[in-house]
């Protein structure tokens, strides 16, 4: 059996390296900063209790299913691939994505690339017995963002039937928009 180089030895004896990753759906819950403290505060938590090195701690405001529109997502994973850290630590996995084609795709990239994708409910990509469990769970998510979706429409075309009006209001006085018609 051969000795371990020195290099390999501080990399085998340092905590793992990992970059959180918060989001919300909606800017209004990005101002409020309510949802994305907790998410920092339950990511800092779980790092310091499994022993983790929480390097950052990058966000996103935007839907889960928009997976093209992830910029936060998109730098943590680029500096995750260039050696900054070991992983990518979310709350939950629907933090990172509710789509289930993307949330293949992002195991299958931290496979082929070396880095773990985790969250601080125990799933893990880099254990093979969590994947099921990984896939049921982004599963759910994801019918749980077409019942939000559903719901929304619905509570929509209710209240249209009802009178009321949707949208924003005009920002145009009603003279001028008399005149402008």
């Amino acid at each position: 059996m051969g000795t371990a180089l020195p290099a390999e030895q501080a990399q085998h004896s340092r905590p793992m390296r990992l970059i959180g990753f918060r989001r919300v759906s909606t800017t209004a819950q990005g101002e409020t900063g309510h949802g994305l403290g907790a998410q920092a505060d339950e990511l800092t938590r779980y790092a310091e209790a499994q022993g983790y090195e929480l390097v950052h701690v990058i966000t996103d405001v935007v839907s889960g299913t928009a997976a093209d529109k992830m910029t936060g997502r998109a730098i943590a994973i680029a500096a995750i691939e260039a050696g900054i850290a070991d992983g990518m630590l979310v709350r939950s996995l629907d933090r990172a994505t509710r789509d289930q084609l993307d949330a293949a795709e992002l195991f299958k990239r931290a496979e082929r690339n070396g880095w773990r994708l985790l969250d601080c409910d125990r799933a893990d990509s880099g254990d093979p017995s969590q994947r099921l469990l990984a896939d049921i769970r982004i599963a759910v998510a994801a019918e749980e963002r077409r019942k939000i979706s559903q719901r929304t429409r619905e509570g929509l075309a209710r209240a249209k039937r009802n009178g009321v009006a949707l949208g924003r209001p005009s920002r145009i006085a009603a003279d001028v928009m008399a005149r402008i018609v």
